[in-house]
């Protein structure tokens, strides 16, 4: 199956469904590096948000000191990266194998520790033929990562594998690939 073919099938979340993904990952990463988690949590709650948090991160508010989980968290700000540029919330989507400055990345999300209301109902999807092409780009490129990986090739100078393959998970939520829930998206290649 192609990559247009698979798109095809996929049903596209709405931006608002996305907006809240996007919400919720900036406040976990955020509590990663260091804020406070128990007002975090408790803004999630009042904003009707604790419900879009996934098992897995669920899992991680019982025990936001377990290092593992803090990586994981923290590299999932990669796949926020698709999510905002997706809703427009940043104009152009960092190289492949450049790691984005969340600080500077989480002010796209000017709603933090406020009313998420507006920021929610207000967010657009980006064109889905925009969204297609670099997703073909992100897949094109997890792929020449893996490719590599399974025939013992030189890793592309121009890709970083950890950060594509965020990106591909990232992507894959927008497009509602094989409706998967967040934790259960797969990359594949």
């Amino acid at each position: 199956m192609t990559v247009e073919e698979q798109i095809e099938d996929d049903e596209y979340r709405s931006p608002q469904e996305i907006a809240r993904r996007a919400i919720v990952l900036t406040a976990l990463i955020k509590v990663v590096f260091g804020e406070d988690q128990n007002r975090v949590f408790d803004w999630l709650k009042s904003e009707n948000l604790w419900e879009e948090l996934s098992p897995y991160e669920l899992d991680f508010t019982k025990n936001t000191k377990d290092e593992r989980a803090c990586i994981n968290i923290s590299w999932r700000s990669e796949a926020l990266v698709s999510l905002l540029w997706s809703i427009n919330k940043i104009v152009a989507l960092p190289a492949l194998n450049e790691q984005i400055d969340f600080v500077h990345m989480s002010k796209a999300i000017p709603c933090f520790m406020k009313s998420t209301s507006d920021f929610i109902q207000k967010c657009q999807l980006r064109n889905e033929c925009e969204i297609e092409d670099e997703y073909e780009k992100v897949f094109d490129a997890h792929w020449k990562v893996r490719d590599a990986r399974l025939h013992k090739k030189a890793k592309p100078k121009d890709i970083d594998s950890g950060i594509v393959m965020e990106r591909h998970h990232g992507f894959n939520y927008v497009i509602g690939y094989c409706g998967l829930p967040w934790d259960e998206i797969t990359t594949d290649t």
